[in-house]
């Protein structure tokens, strides 16, 4: 009851432009086209961001993609006892296709679980002294 009330003020267009400048400077919009072209082009440039965010997330997933291949092709390949060729690398890029070839897709990605699916059953081989080799 003893305690004072401080109403806040709300924070003007001028303070709320001021603060979302430093942004739209580091998304690439110039300090010209913020303050006096079409404020259009900031939603513009904010949606550029956002889709630029979105494939950079999904260039670091391809990499990953292709590491978890590698990986596997050597770890595969050094424990497995047999000459198998079911622990390769892509020989060729993978090939972006549209949602109606999405069937081919999820076959990769079978074939892909099947092989992580090989390596560990012969990482458990390896691992409980089944493999002497």
């Amino acid at each position: 009851m003893g305690e004072d009330i401080v109403e806040s003020s709300p924070v003007s267009f001028s303070e709320q432009f001021k603060k979302a400048f430093p942004f739209y400077l580091a998304i690439g919009m110039t300090a010209s086209q913020f303050w006096d072209e079409d404020c259009l082009l900031a939603k513009y440039y904010r949606e550029a961001y956002t889709l630029k965010q979105e494939m950079q997330n999904q260039q670091s997933w391809l990499n990953g993609f292709y590491v978890y291949s590698a990986v596997s092709a050597v770890v595969g390949s050094a424990i497995s006892t047999k000459k198998s060729t079911d622990f390769k690398y892509p020989e060729k890029p993978i090939e972006f296709k549209p949602e109606k070839e999405s069937n081919k897709e999820e076959q990769h990605y079978t074939a892909q679980k099947t092989q992580f699916e090989m390596l560990v059953a012969a990482l458990n081989r390896k691992f409980k002294g089944g493999d002497e080799s």
